[in-house]
């Protein structure tokens, strides 16, 4: 195309304007472009060049390219020679050339759905159009582009405050936050910090534009409501004791977390003994029950889980094909019609049973998605039961290690308040040292696997060896989960002698 310009731009017109069409993407504007230096220079060729171009391309999409080259009498060249309808046009190009320059090639971009475009000419356009691009941004969410095109004017910090609301709105409240307080609309960023519960950031600014004691107060007790909601204990107590300046609300929100030892550090510090004995001590009990509840929950589905595991063995050994949920492809490659010499009638496709092939072609583009599904539900008497039970209980095993935390943080305590809490503390203990043996006892029957004699090497046993890996045993996919031991400290070694 570069060469045939150089060597006769009029000769090869036609040819030149073909390559542009059929570029990839095709480049009608620089086709069109290539229409306005040829009027300047060959006036005498023009007509033909836009017939040939209008065969190409569609007439309507040249309209439109020519549209957005801002060039009035390339629309109109367009248009007459396309013999579109005057009725159509003209009353829209008139209209559009009443307009100021830039305002009418936001009306332009606009109209070809140019948005970005049309946002960038109607900010040149003049500040007196400021408020309808501020409704042009938010009909259209160009945000990031009106950032980008307001960002060294006096004019910025009312996008960024429009940014901030459309990201409140959105519920991110992190990011409106940062964009309030860029644009110094503080009160708005305040709101969003306390939404996202980022309290260290809200009570930073609070202090920074002066907010009155009072409102900190009432803040404070506010925020500590929702974090608690949060289970946030830890972060809910220090705002109580930093902004609400309430002890007694601190202490409760550290021992709902389970947090003794901070919350008696607290009342030590602050010189608040009676608390100890009005919010600690039944909280530990009430801890104390809890965690007993938690240890019989996990009794009871680790007990219901392993019964089910041995029927689900026993079903292995006994109906393996149910248990593997396994069918006999071989009877799949049966056709209804066993006489080869028939010759195929219009019903043949009716009475012929598919073959296996056939079959599984079709299953191809589902059976792994609907494997994965089996598997995640465990669907009952099968291997993917089996399997889902075993995932069940590496789960319960990961929740006791949780429980046995719990407990390193409240057995110390019972040890140290009332006999009534040693007496707890003492049961909870065994209770724990019980289950931690059931469950280790557990998952070593669970995940112990047969002895296998491989002595005899035959094709009977090589053939058992193919079957058994076609047959995947659920333990090989689910590793056994491993448990703290006593010794990694969350028991109380002077509970033992409290029986």
């Amino acid at each position: 195309r570069t060469e045939l310009e150089k060597k006769d731009l009029k000769q090869y017109v036609n040819s030149i304007l073909t390559a542009y069409v059929v570029k990839t993407p095709p480049d009608h504007e620089a086709g069109l472009s290539l229409l306005l230096r040829l009027r300047e220079s060959d006036p005498e060729i023009v007509e033909d060049a836009v017939k040939y171009i209008i065969f190409l391309v569609d007439a309507e999409r040249l309209f439109d390219t020519a549209l957005g080259m801002y060039d009035f009498s390339l629309v109109l060249m367009i248009a007459q020679h396309a013999q579109k309808d005057p009725r159509e046009y003209l009353p829209f190009l008139r209209e559009l050339r009443a307009l100021e320059t830039y305002y009418q090639r936001f009306k332009i971009d606009d109209h070809l759905k140019r948005y970005e475009s049309a946002l960038k000419n109607l900010s040149i356009a003049g500040a007196s159009y400021f408020d309808e691009a501020v409704g042009y941004i938010e009909s259209h969410s160009l945000y990031d582009a009106a950032l980008r095109i307001w960002k060294t004017t006096d004019r910025y910090n009312t996008i960024l405050e429009l940014y901030g609301d459309w990201l409140f709105e959105r519920r991110e409240f992190r990011q409106a936050s940062s964009a309030f307080i860029q644009a110094h609309a503080f009160s708005k960023a305040m709101v969003a910090q306390e939404k996202a519960l980022e309290w260290q950031e809200l009570f930073c600014l609070a202090f920074q534009i002066g907010m009155s004691e009072a409102d900190i107060v009432t803040t404070g007790y506010r925020v500590a409501e929702e974090l608690g909601s949060k289970k946030r204990h830890s972060d809910a107590a220090r705002v109580l004791l930093d902004y609400a300046k309430d002890v007694r609300e601190a202490i409760i929100a550290y021992v709902q977390g389970n947090h003794f030892s901070e919350a008696r550090r607290i009342i030590a510090l602050k010189s608040k003994p009676e608390l100890v004995e009005d919010v600690v001590h039944p909280a530990a009990l009430e801890s104390c029950s809890q965690i007993v509840e938690d240890v019989h929950e996990c009794q009871e589905q680790l007990r219901k889980q392993l019964n089910r595991i041995r029927e689900l063995r026993i079903r292995k050994v006994e109906e393996p094909d149910a248990f593997y949920d396994t069918e006999d492809m071989a009877l799949h490659n049966i056709d209804v019609m066993t006489d080869v010499s028939m010759a195929p009638t219009t019903f043949t496709r009716y009475t012929v049973a598919p073959t296996a092939t056939s079959r599984s072609s079709r299953r191809t583009s589902r059976s792994k998605r609907k494997m994965e599904r089996k598997v995640g539900s465990g669907k009952k008497g099968t291997v993917d039961e089996e399997e889902y039970l075993l995932k069940s209980l590496t789960k319960l095993a990961a929740r006791f290690t949780t429980i046995q935390e719990e407990a390193r943080n409240l057995l110390p305590h019972l040890l140290q308040f009332t006999s009534e809490h040693r007496e707890e503390g003492t049961a909870l203990q065994q209770l724990l040292d019980d289950f931690d043996g059931e469950l280790k006892r557990s998952l070593d029957e669970i995940w112990t696997k047969p002895d296998e004699d491989n002595s005899v090497d035959s094709w009977a046993t090589r053939m058992e060896q193919v079957e058994k890996d076609r047959r995947a045993n659920p333990v090989d996919k689910v590793a056994k989960p491993e448990l703290p031991s006593s010794a990694k400290g969350w028991r109380i070694n002077l509970l033992d002698f409290e029986s």
